[in-house]
């Protein structure tokens, strides 16, 4: 995870805000467990110096530094509060299927998903995709498993309910509530949450994992989305991962009803997604299907063109993205206009702005989204085109 991408002036405004606020969340989340604990240190204190003149001077001060300090997080609560991120709603399990084959493109893990214990087919939940993908890509770090090993991941996908209990003993940010839980592990043993500890809380107590800022984003990522990061540790290291998000029932929420109406998003054509990045296959597709659409896939702008060529005459729209390998979204977008002057093509990236893309704009591409984008923006979008 490439924090200064992140936070980038090379990315759109809008995405920086939400990026940053993540970020606060997990430094709010990180500074909260400190004064937490300096309490209980001070409680402790108070009554070793109880008798003892001086000390009670020292301890008075004390206590009025905390009490700031409890104040100024409060502050910084509300303030983080009132900037809360939009978010869309969206299948888990469609999701890791696209991290399980980023994965195994990249050969860093071979990721296996068991989720056989769930009440339905689908586990949706709320939240930003593209900040759940970067923790996901993180866990095998966390796992200890080095790039280019393929190394074996499991995880476990279940519907838990959690009670007051489990939440104060933990330590937990979470809420008292039904949450989908994803238990990750490097091996065949999966590992049960009683052992486990939430990743701030064991920021804390560990010698070997040290506080930085990609697990401060972490944390913040997933107390923005609230949820919750544990970890289960040995002597050896860390042998389990955890991530809790709450749950969301079904995919009625999908779109937002104050901005459009999913029956007006539906459509019969045919799309061809042309991306590299397999995390958002999985995710793209199942929308596109659900509204109606047949999706075929290009990994490339030379696979794009090769088969646009075999079969124009099928394909109503391209979704291209500009920065690929073996031939990037503008090569791929002239070689398509000779073959067909007009071709229907909505170009989208990650990486480049609009302006940088103002040229294929200008030669007859339909517009321009710029990475992430919300599923509902980009079936809006795809909607506008075919009138």
């Amino acid at each position: 995870m490439d924090l200064e991408h992140y936070f980038s002036d090379a990315i759109p405004d809008d995405d920086r805000f939400h990026n940053m606020h993540s970020f606060s969340q997990g430094a709010w989340l990180g500074v909260f467990c400190l004064l937490e604990r300096l309490k209980s240190y001070y409680d402790l204190l108070e009554l070793e110096l109880e008798d003892n003149p001086a000390g009670a001077i020292y301890m008075k001060e004390s206590q009025t530094a905390l009490k700031c300090g409890e104040a100024l997080l409060d502050c910084a609560r509300r303030c983080l509060a009132v900037s809360s991120c939009d978010s869309e709603s969206f299948d888990l399990l469609v999701m890791l299927q696209g991290i399980a084959r980023r994965l195994h493109q990249i050969t860093l893990a071979e990721l296996t998903i068991t989720s056989t214990k769930l009440p339905h087919e689908h586990a949706f939940i709320r939240g930003r995709q593209y900040l759940l993908q970067q923790v996901l890509f993180e866990i095998p770090r966390l796992l200890g498993i080095q790039e280019g090993s393929s190394q074996a991941l499991n995880v476990e996908v279940s519907e838990l309910d959690f009670d007051d209990f489990f939440v104060e003993s933990k330590k937990s940010s979470l809420s008292p509530g039904s949450y989908f839980v994803c238990n990750f592990t490097g091996g065949n043993q999966l590992e049960s949450l009683d052992d486990a500890m939430p990743l701030m809380q064991t920021l804390f107590t560990s010698r070997t994992l040290k506080l930085n800022e990609r697990l401060v984003f972490l944390c913040g990522i997933l107390l923005e989305h609230g949820g919750d990061i544990f970890l289960t540790t040995q002597d050896s290291g860390i042998t389990a991962v955890t991530l809790a998000m709450p749950t969301q029932q079904s995919e009625s929420n999908m779109f937002r009803e104050d901005s459009f109406d999913e029956a007006q998003l539906k459509g019969t054509e045919t799309v061809l997604l042309v991306d590299d990045e397999g995390s958002i296959w999985d995710v793209v597709i199942d929308m596109l299907q659900k509204l109606g659409y047949t999706v075929i896939l290009a990994e490339n702008g030379l696979d794009c063109v090769e088969i646009y060529k075999e079969n124009a005459d099928q394909i109503d729209l391209i979704l291209l993205d500009m920065v690929m390998p073996q031939m990037n979204g503008h090569d791929a977008f002239f070689k398509l206009k000779e073959i067909d002057p007009e071709v229907k093509v909505l170009v989208q990236s990650g990486y480049i702005q609009q302006k940088e893309a103002q040229d294929v704009l200008n030669s007859g591409a339909l517009g321009f989204l710029q990475k992430p984008y919300r599923m509902q923006e980009l079936a809006a979008k795809i909607r506008s085109i075919f009138g």
